[in-house]
């Protein structure tokens, strides 16, 4: 009976998802139904529950044409914005700069969250756009290196100014799940035989 109520939930939510959040390119910031505030303003971390099923060997949450869409449009707006990764938020029209003074407190259009980009990299190469996916990846780490914070990991890079929030290394340690999605597996792949973590195990003993 409870598991009956939570796919209700479930089914509920999704639907309230697609009827009220998607805005033709994305899913909105948010859409308070009951005061008519909309934000377009871009969240580059949208997808995060896709990769989450992908990767845990399930089917993806989201409509697949729609996480196509936004893809696509992650890749003009908070990718192009910054060479660091992707950028949390960003404006929706880079030609037409109307929120280039908002800030949301710590965050704001700079901020890139590192382990953040890689499940977003992951997401790309799941959906066979592995070479973006790739060059995705690689972005958070060269900036890690460039800045000599290969063993004092920030978990947040600001393009601007320099690493906003000191080490989190324990959030890093998503870098461990791509190689995985690079061989187009989800999490079982790498313990298989002849896997990544098998190997490493065998090596060990």
């Amino acid at each position: 009976k409870f598991a009956g109520m939570c796919d209700e939930w479930f089914c509920q939510g999704s639907d309230a998802l697609e009827k009220y959040g998607w805005g033709e390119s994305c899913y909105k910031l948010f859409n308070d139904l009951e005061t008519g505030e909309q934000s377009d303003i871009i969240l580059g971390h949208q997808l995060d529950g896709e990769w989450m099923a992908l990767f845990h060997g399930c089917e993806g949450v989201f409509p697949p044409d729609r996480v196509e869409i936004t893809l696509e449009t992650l890749k003009r707006t908070s990718i192009a914005k910054t060479d660091s990764g992707l950028a949390v938020f960003c404006n929706p029209d880079p030609d037409n700069p109307k929120y280039d003074d908002w800030n949301f407190g710590f965050w704001g259009f700079q901020c890139v969250h590192v382990p953040g980009v890689w499940m977003k990299a992951m997401i790309y190469m799941y959906r066979d756009q592995y070479q973006v996916g790739r060059d995705l990846a690689r972005r958070p780490m060269k900036e890690i290196v460039k800045r000599g914070l290969l063993w004092d990991q920030p978990v947040h890079l600001d393009t601007a100014v320099g690493s906003r929030l000191g080490c989190d290394y324990r959030q890093n340690l998503m870098i461990w799940a791509l190689p995985a999605a690079i061989e187009g597996r989800d999490v079982t792949g790498p313990c298989r035989s002849g896997g990544l973590v098998d190997r490493i195990i065998r090596a060990a003993k």
